[in-house]
């Protein structure tokens, strides 16, 4: 009985094309939804804030600096782990130019994810998010990715961001 009186949606055929995706979204943001129902491709397709994108990318460039100060102290500047963060540094910083590009370069008022209000997001086959790059000083561990994704940052992302404002991911 409580499905009965829920309300939920999903997007239509067409809805997130380029033309469609802010009227869309701006349908979920002023709707009464319990629920929407997205793609992982319709999910990444909604953007981040870039200020709250440069304040995480911020947030791993600090956790690399961290990590290659206790590299550089333990091992020295040229150990295989102390490069390692040092280009994972790189790429951070490479990825926060382009993201404060994007903050001079944005025009109109474009819904983003943090505009939405969502408080739960429910991940059906999360391990199609496992890629995520992490900060550490052990090199190449057995088991653990060396890649990293562009798919599993924005679900880091937009989950850090719902589990900050008090929401849950399940």
């Amino acid at each position: 009985e409580l499905c009965a009186e829920s309300r939920g949606g999903k997007p239509n055929e067409g809805d997130f094309s380029d033309l469609n995706r802010d009227a869309f979204l701006s349908r979920i943001q002023t709707g009464n939804h319990d629920a929407i129902i997205l793609s992982w491709e319709q999910f990444a397709s909604i953007p981040l804030r870039p200020e709250s994108e440069t304040a995480f990318i911020w947030e791993e460039i600090e956790d690399l600096r961290q990590a290659l100060q206790a590299e550089t102290e333990e091992n020295g500047k040229n150990s295989v782990s102390a490069k390692e963060i040092t280009k994972a540094m790189m790429r951070a910083q490479q990825r926060l130019a382009t993201t404060q590009a994007k903050i001079a370069a944005r025009q109109g008022n474009a819904v983003t994810f943090e505009d939405l209000g969502i408080t739960q997001i429910f991940v059906d086959e999360a391990d199609a998010y496992k890629n995520l790059e992490y900060a550490t000083r052990q090199s190449r561990v057995k088991g653990l990715p060396n890649s990293t994704s562009q798919r599993s940052r924005d679900m880091f992302n937009k989950t850090r961001l719902i589990q900050r404002a008090g929401g849950g991911v399940v």
